[in-house]
C-alpha cells in the first residue's frame, strides 16, 4: 500500500514538473551510423532525427 502510494506521487510529481523529450549526444551518431551502415552518406548526420528546434544537441 504504501509503495503504491509511493510510486503514484512519484508519477504525480513527474507529470507535473515535466520529462525531457529526448536525451541525446554526438556518441548516438556513432551508434546510429554502425546500426544502419550510413557513415558517409546524407544520413550520416544530426539531422537525421534533430529536424527543428533551436537548441540542438551539437553534433561531431
Amino acid at each position: 500500500m504504501i509503495i503504491k502510494t509511493v510510486l503514484i506521487l512519484l508519477l504525480t510529481v513527474l507529470a507535473l514538473t515535466g520529462l525531457p523529450e529526448a536525451l541525446a549526444s554526438p556518441a548516438y551518431l556513432g551508434v546510429f551510423n554502425t546500426k544502419y551502415n550510413t557513415s558517409g552518406t546524407r544520413l550520416d548526420t544530426c539531422d537525421v532525427c534533430h529536424t527543428t528546434g533551436a537548441n540542438l544537441n551539437p553534433c561531431p
